[in-house]
């Protein structure tokens, strides 16, 4: 799909992948650097065959891929480390904060997203997202800045962990989840509150099974918890005729500017209205003229015509924009 390579969909993954080979791993001498150029080369195409791997699993049911090819990528890579003579997993380097830092612990947090320790390149890919989108640019702030609170305030996390971003990048990046993928209404925000102590749990709880390992938990926090989000039905978990939230296919995704702008259109036309069907017998008693001859089915070309035209303005529109309640396939 060439409209998926130009906007970096199978490139994503080999991204974070290529940083975690430099971050995660130290490399000694120049053997060690060439095995570095040797992995890094051999990882890229790995990664896009793990990314078609999960992509057949979870395509067919709708559910985006995440970043799960990132992390299986790279659980090998760590637990492979260790029996490299010229890589090793690299030490974890944290300085010494007696006092809990706001901005540095935010900003970190959304750096630490590529593996990255600063936060000056932090404040540079905010404002990356920015560019793009200043509602994704807002929850990837809220959501690492929120994340840090909460560490600090009843996790108890150490305030040297808080300050490095440790506990802010999975937040960073679910929140902007929640907003890009699903339709932007007010219960969606219950979701993005849900979505952050769910990514937070998860992390706390990972943090502790992966120390036997002493390998990093990475993104793995994030896709866990979005998937309850991004996967299930909740019309079928709540019992109600409308969903909680709706998710928007992945062919359809824009920026949640344009996903508000739609469904604000959408809402303030009333949605669309069901095709009427088609009465085959009060259309073979009606009189046979020059403006409708019938057809072999019994309908008229009048009533075809009219039933054609709904159904091309029904496919105009995407798909999560119709009623509540109500489906494309219903409407067409």
């Amino acid at each position: 799909d060439q409209s998926m390579m130009r906007r970096g969909i199978f490139a994503s993954n080999a991204i974070l992948v290529g940083t975690g080979l430099v971050s995660y791993l130290t490399y000694d001498g120049v053997w060690g650097y060439l095995s570095l150029v040797l992995v890094a080369t051999f990882a890229a195409p790995v990664t896009l065959m793990a990314y078609l791997f999960v992509a057949r699993i979870l395509s067919p049911m709708g559910i985006p891929i995440l970043l799960f090819p990132y992390v299986g990528v790279m659980m090998f890579a760590l637990f492979g480390a260790s029996y490299w003579k010229a890589a090793m997993p690299a030490p974890v380097e944290i300085i010494d904060s007696p006092h809990y830092r706001f901005m540095e612990s935010t900003f970190k947090g959304i750096a630490q997203i590529f593996v990255v320790d600063s936060c000056f390149s932090g404040f540079l890919v905010f404002l990356g997202m920015l560019a793009c989108s200043r509602i994704l640019a807002a929850a990837a702030f809220v959501g690492s800045a929120l994340a840090a609170l909460l560490s600090f305030g009843f996790f108890g996390v150490p305030v040297e962990l808080i300050n490095a971003g440790f506990l802010g990048y999975n937040s960073a990046l679910a929140i902007p989840a929640l907003v890009y993928f699903l339709v932007p209404t007010k219960k969606s925000l219950i979701s993005c509150v849900l979505g952050l102590f769910m990514t937070l749990g998860a992390q706390v709880a990972l943090e502790a099974l992966f120390a036997t390992w002493s390998i990093p938990v990475m993104v793995l926090p994030f896709c866990f918890a979005m998937l309850p989000f991004v996967a299930l039905g909740m019309t079928s978990i709540t019992g109600a005729e409308e969903p909680f939230v709706t998710l928007i296919p992945l062919a359809e995704l824009s920026t949640p500017e344009e996903h508000i702008r739609q469904y604000k259109r959408s809402t303030d036309a009333g949605g669309y209205e069901e095709v009427p069907d088609i009465d085959e017998e009060s259309a073979l008693v009606k009189p046979i003229d020059d403006e409708a001859v019938a057809t072999e089915n019994g309908a008229t070309d009048v009533v075809f015509e009219q039933v054609l035209q709904q159904k091309m303005e029904s496919k105009s529109k995407p798909s999560w924009m119709f009623e509540q309640g109500e489906s494309s396939a219903d409407s067409g």
